[in-house]
């Protein structure tokens, strides 16, 4: 007996060393990544006002964005992107005891096989079950019923895609804030709340087993920002295996040029430098706690001034490239329905300073 336990206890450590052997590191998958799109208003969408969602469809389209095909994402492979970000909202999916509709996780699934057939690497993640009004927020009062829920969301996911290779990455939450609605920077108690969050999702999906044991996990900051004071709160989930989690921030500085709603339309050195300096700050941060980073959305929205957002294009796009950081740009750049280009130029634009970046 004492031999058998002796020789299932060495199996077990050959086949651990062997499949830490086929899954990528961390930093592995970022060198790999070129630079990524969102799916965004799709599997993230909430719903209509005026209209009951009833099949996955209808939930798919109610933000106005048509049904996603593999052309979409191949017309992206195409031009050299090679990571896709599936942003879901799963809260309007979940039955009473918070089981996922199976008809949903279904249709996220294929959608999930879309980008995987296409060779490219895919981020799942838990999208506006955090925002302004979400129920995963950093309430250190509600830790322990937002836990239990956020605990059984990612296990149903988990489980469902332990199977899939290192080019499928998990995140585990969007842009959580506290239970204020505050953007920027909160309490330090509300900090210890969304790391003791980012600890629960390392250690459900780990113990899911299968390839999820070895997955590389994306752990973002608190509203997904880069200030000093959010950084400063950062607290690295421990792992059971090193070298398998990503840090994420979202990029929209300076607001004022970025934000749609705000007046400025021309991107200049102040502006510039700015964007610059955010860049250095989450890069420095997260060099310094030996992780890489990505920056899970970006974007410089419409205002009638494409020349100057194809300079902001270029030039955060290089100099994110220098610091080995990754962008996954925020939905646009392509007319769906019909798969073509709809911003050629910003397109042009990210992928010169991409060249710029390697020099």
């Amino acid at each position: 007996m004492k031999r058998l336990i002796l020789f299932i206890a060495f199996a077990l450590t050959i086949s651990a060393m062997a499949k830490s052997q086929t899954m990528q590191s961390a930093r592995q998958a970022v060198s790999n990544m070129t630079i990524g799109w969102n799916l965004g208003n799709t599997l993230d969408a909430m719903g209509k006002r005026d209209k009951k969602c009833v099949t996955p469809e209808d939930w798919e389209t109610s933000w106005g964005e048509p049904v996603t095909t593999r052309e979409m994402i191949h017309t992206f492979k195409e031009r050299g992107f090679n990571v896709i970000r599936i942003p879901v909202t799963w809260w309007p999916h979940l039955d009473e005891i918070d089981h996922i509709n199976e008809d949903w996780l279904n249709r996220v699934n294929q959608v999930v096989d879309y980008v995987i057939q296409e060779g490219m690497y895919c981020i799942l993640n838990v999208h506006h079950d955090t925002g302004t009004h979400g129920w995963l927020n950093s309430n250190p009062a509600k830790y322990p019923e937002i836990s239990k829920r956020f605990k059984s969301l990612w296990i149903q996911i988990a489980n469902r895609f332990k199977d899939y290779d290192d080019k499928l990455l998990f995140e585990g939450f969007n842009e959580m804030l506290d239970s204020k609605g505050t953007w920027d920077h909160t309490e330090v108690e509300n900090y210890t709340a969304i790391n003791l969050l980012a600890q629960d999702f390392v250690d459900v999906v780990r113990r899911t087993g299968g390839n999820n044991e070895y997955r590389n996990l994306i752990i973002t900051t608190y509203s997904a920002n880069a200030g000093e004071i959010t950084l400063k709160n950062f607290r690295l989930p421990s792992d059971v295996h090193t070298g398998h989690l990503i840090g994420e921030i979202h990029f929209y500085d300076p607001q004022d040029f970025c934000f749609p709603e705000k007046t400025p339309t021309v991107y200049t050195d102040e502006y510039r430098n700015i964007s610059k300096t955010v860049i250095n700050r989450a890069a420095d941060y997260f060099d310094s706690i030996d992780i890489p980073l990505i920056i899970g959305e970006i974007a410089a929205f419409d205002k009638k001034n494409t020349a100057e957002r194809v300079k902001f294009s270029e030039f955060v796009a290089s100099e994110a490239k220098k610091r080995g950081i990754v962008l996954v740009w925020w939905m646009g750049l392509l007319d769906r329905e019909k798969c073509k280009w709809s911003e050629p130029e910003v397109v042009d634009a990210l992928f010169n300073g991409l060249k710029k970046g390697k020099k």
